[in-house]
């Protein structure tokens, strides 16, 4: 009998760890996707903030140099050679950061926690913690963790790159 009652408390115990660790998963996943999602908008930004202020110089300077204003022709030449000179920084600029490609890192990232977040529950509706096997939890936060490496190599070869 005395092993009946150390079974039923293993088995608790066992259902305590697995729910704590499920409920542990299930925020680290949910705050993974806010970080993430942070900084897909923060490079989509700065991506997009670069091509526009690059196209919009441009743009202007050269209205400001085929504008043919009497006493201010030289003063718009000027301002489009700061405009050009302004373009060619951020040009050089953009390779260097690489905001595209993180964006575009920070989206399949953000896909990927989507869709463990979604397998996960998947596997836990209907089942209770007692019968959850703790190897298919470990998986799941092995995936997790794997998304996040995927991401910070990805972050480091960009780093790496030489830009010059």
């Amino acid at each position: 009998m005395k092993t009946d009652v150390i079974g039923d408390s293993e088995n608790e115990n066992s259902s305590f760890e697995v729910k704590a660790k499920v409920e542990l998963l299930q925020a680290k996943v949910n705050d993974a996707i806010k970080k993430v999602r942070g900084g897909r908008r923060d490079n989509r930004k700065k991506a997009s903030l670069i091509k526009l202020t690059a196209t919009f110089f441009s743009a202007t300077a050269t209205v400001l140099l085929g504008l043919q204003v009497p006493n201010l022709e030289s003063q718009f030449k000027d301002i489009a050679f700061v405009l050009t000179a302004s373009i060619t920084l951020l040009s050089a600029l953009e390779p260097f950061f690489n905001f595209r490609a993180l964006w575009v890192e920070h989206e399949i990232a953000l896909w990927k926690f989507y869709r463990l977040r979604d397998k996960l529950d998947f596997f836990l509706a209907g089942n209770r913690p007692e019968k959850i096997d703790m190897n298919e939890i470990n998986k799941f936060h092995a995936e997790f963790q794997s998304i996040w490496d995927d991401l910070s190599q990805s972050w480091i070869n960009y780093r790496k790159q030489d830009k010059s």
